[in-house]
């Protein structure tokens, strides 16, 4: 009995001190202005880095060949993920990545990568 409840006990600490832990977090495919002040990041690209990585890797498309996401600022197309680094992190308000099936019903067919949405509004 004592053993069920030492297990009982770990579980309960682990899901407790993992709650604790990391800041609040939206959806996977969102990145709020609250957790981009979390992360020590001067530029829009090193905070999605640390808080979302997979945004700014290559996404393999139909043809089977890898391709990054398009970037728009502020519903304008900029480019491509290292745009981002010209951004300064603190005027982020949110960034939103779109997969590359909702992003080209969004933004037309040349989008393979995805997209990530990067909107801008000061503190």
């Amino acid at each position: 009995m004592s053993r069920i409840l030492t297990i009982a006990a770990l579980v309960l600490a682990t899901a407790c001190g993992a709650r604790t832990q990391s800041p609040a977090r939206g959806p996977n495919n969102v990145v709020t202005q609250d957790e981009i002040a979390t992360v020590p990041a001067d530029n829009a690209y090193d905070a999605i880095e640390h808080l979302r990585p997979q945004f700014l890797r290559p996404h393999v498309t139909g043809s089977r060949r890898p391709a990054y996401a398009v970037v728009f600022i502020d519903g304008v197309r900029r480019g491509g993920p290292e745009i981002l680094r010209s951004i300064a992190a603190k005027t982020v308000a949110q960034v939103r990545y779109l997969t590359s099936a909702d992003a080209t019903t969004r933004y037309g067919l040349d989008i393979e990568g995805g997209v990530i949405e990067v909107t801008l509004g000061l503190r």
